[in-house]
Protein backbone atom coordinates (compact mmCIF):
# COMPACT_ATOMS: atom_id res chain seq x y z
CA UNK A 1 0.00 0.00 0.00
CA UNK A 2 1.67 3.38 -1.55
CA UNK A 3 0.56 6.44 -0.28
CA UNK A 4 0.48 9.63 -3.20
CA UNK A 5 2.00 12.32 -2.56
CA UNK A 6 1.07 15.16 -4.72
CA UNK A 7 3.70 16.88 -7.45
CA UNK A 8 6.52 18.91 -5.97
CA UNK A 9 4.33 22.22 -7.57
CA UNK A 10 1.67 21.88 -5.44
CA UNK A 11 3.20 21.22 -2.21
CA UNK A 12 3.22 24.71 -0.25
CA UNK A 13 6.63 25.74 1.14
CA UNK A 14 7.24 26.79 5.12
CA UNK A 15 9.40 29.96 5.70
CA UNK A 16 8.99 29.62 9.25
CA UNK A 17 7.32 26.86 11.54
CA UNK A 18 4.11 28.56 11.78
CA UNK A 19 3.95 30.37 7.86
CA UNK A 20 3.21 28.51 5.02
CA UNK A 21 3.56 30.65 1.50
CA UNK A 22 1.09 28.69 -1.06
CA UNK A 23 2.90 28.62 -4.45
CA UNK A 24 1.48 31.45 -7.23
CA UNK A 25 0.08 30.11 -10.35
CA UNK A 26 2.36 29.99 -13.22
CA UNK A 27 1.56 32.97 -15.11
CA UNK A 28 1.87 31.32 -19.26
CA UNK A 29 3.96 34.22 -20.88
CA UNK A 30 4.12 35.73 -24.41
CA UNK A 31 5.90 33.96 -26.58
CA UNK A 32 8.85 36.24 -27.77
CA UNK A 33 11.19 35.29 -30.28
CA UNK A 34 14.92 36.13 -30.33
CA UNK A 35 14.46 38.39 -33.23
CA UNK A 36 11.50 40.31 -31.86
CA UNK A 37 11.71 43.21 -30.53
CA UNK A 38 10.16 44.30 -27.04
CA UNK A 39 9.22 47.51 -25.51
CA UNK A 40 11.46 49.51 -22.69
CA UNK A 41 10.20 52.23 -20.85
CA UNK A 42 12.13 54.31 -18.95
CA UNK A 43 11.04 56.22 -16.12
CA UNK A 44 13.43 58.60 -13.93
CA UNK A 45 14.30 58.30 -10.44
CA UNK A 46 15.54 61.06 -8.38
CA UNK A 47 17.18 63.76 -10.44
CA UNK A 48 17.73 62.23 -13.09
CA UNK A 49 16.43 63.86 -16.29
CA UNK A 50 13.09 62.89 -17.46
CA UNK A 51 12.88 62.26 -21.50
CA UNK A 52 10.82 63.68 -23.92
CA UNK A 53 9.78 59.95 -24.88
CA UNK A 54 9.77 56.85 -22.68
CA UNK A 55 8.82 54.10 -24.84
CA UNK A 56 11.62 51.89 -26.76
CA UNK A 57 11.77 49.16 -28.93
CA UNK A 58 14.62 47.20 -28.77
CA UNK A 59 15.64 44.12 -30.61
CA UNK A 60 14.89 41.15 -27.95
CA UNK A 61 18.56 39.41 -28.48
CA UNK A 62 20.65 42.91 -27.83
CA UNK A 63 22.64 42.24 -24.73
CA UNK A 64 21.56 44.99 -21.66
CA UNK A 65 24.64 46.96 -22.59
CA UNK A 66 23.02 48.23 -25.43
CA UNK A 67 20.23 49.34 -23.97
CA UNK A 68 22.55 51.25 -21.36
CA UNK A 69 25.17 53.04 -24.51
CA UNK A 70 21.30 53.88 -25.83
CA UNK A 71 20.45 55.53 -22.97
CA UNK A 72 23.66 57.18 -22.49
CA UNK A 73 23.47 58.79 -25.74
CA UNK A 74 19.40 59.70 -25.31
CA UNK A 75 20.81 61.53 -22.36
CA UNK A 76 23.87 62.82 -23.55
CA UNK A 77 25.88 61.39 -20.82
CA UNK A 78 29.67 60.75 -20.99
CA UNK A 79 31.36 57.47 -20.29
CA UNK A 80 32.35 58.85 -16.87
CA UNK A 81 28.63 60.29 -15.23
CA UNK A 82 26.91 57.49 -12.94
CA UNK A 83 24.19 55.79 -14.88
CA UNK A 84 22.30 52.89 -12.79
CA UNK A 85 19.18 51.30 -14.29
CA UNK A 86 17.06 48.82 -12.98
CA UNK A 87 14.28 46.35 -13.54
CA UNK A 88 11.02 46.86 -11.96
CA UNK A 89 12.82 49.09 -9.83
CA UNK A 90 13.82 45.66 -7.78
CA UNK A 91 17.07 44.85 -9.20
CA UNK A 92 20.06 45.64 -11.87
CA UNK A 93 20.75 42.98 -14.05
CA UNK A 94 24.70 42.71 -15.31
CA UNK A 95 25.60 44.40 -18.76
CA UNK A 96 25.77 41.17 -20.37
CA UNK A 97 22.39 39.62 -19.97
CA UNK A 98 20.21 39.79 -22.49
CA UNK A 99 17.17 41.73 -23.53
CA UNK A 100 14.67 38.63 -24.09
CA UNK A 101 15.69 37.58 -20.40
CA UNK A 102 15.65 40.26 -18.97
CA UNK A 103 11.07 40.52 -20.71
CA UNK A 104 10.68 37.50 -19.25
CA UNK A 105 11.76 38.07 -15.67
CA UNK A 106 9.99 41.34 -15.75
CA UNK A 107 7.21 39.68 -17.14
CA UNK A 108 6.19 36.77 -14.87
CA UNK A 109 6.75 39.42 -11.64
CA UNK A 110 3.92 41.48 -12.66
Amino acid sequence: MSVQQPPIDELPSTVSGTETIIPKPKLAPKRVAAKDKVVVRFRAAGNAPIMKQAKFKITANESFQTVIDFLRRQLKFNQHDSLFLYINQAFQPSPDELVINLFKVSECAV
